[in-house]
C-alpha cells in the first residue's frame, strides 16, 4: 500500500489525538470541553453572534470526537457525568 506524503500525515495526526485522548487527563479534557461546548446543550441564544461562537466552539468539540473515534458509549457515560455535576 502506497499512502500519500499527505495521507500519512493524516494518519500520524489521527493517532496522535487518540492517544492523547486514551490518556487519563485526556478524559479530564474531554470531558470538560462536553459540559462548556454545547454538546448535550443547545447552543442558541438571542444574540446571533454569540449563538455563532457557541456554534464554532460545537464544531471543534465534535471534530476532536471525529478525530479520535470515540466509543459512543463513552460519550453517554460522559454527558451523564456531566449532567449529574450541574
Amino acid at each position: 500500500m502506497n499512502l500519500t506524503k499527505r495521507q500519512k500525515e493524516k494518519n500520524i495526526r489521527i493517532y496522535a489525538y487518540q492517544r492523547l485522548f486514551e490518556t487519563e487527563d485526556g478524559k479530564i479534557v474531554l470531558k470538560d470541553l462536553m459540559k462548556c461546548c454545547h454538546f448535550d446543550l443547545p447552543s442558541f441564544d438571542s444574540d446571533p453572534y454569540q449563538t455563532a461562537f457557541n456554534e464554532g466552539e460545537r464544531h471543534l468539540l465534535l471534530r476532536i470526537i471525529q478525530t479520535i473515534n470515540a466509543d459512543p458509549e463513552r460519550l453517554l457515560e460522559l454527558m451523564k457525568d456531566n449532567q449529574e455535576e450541574r
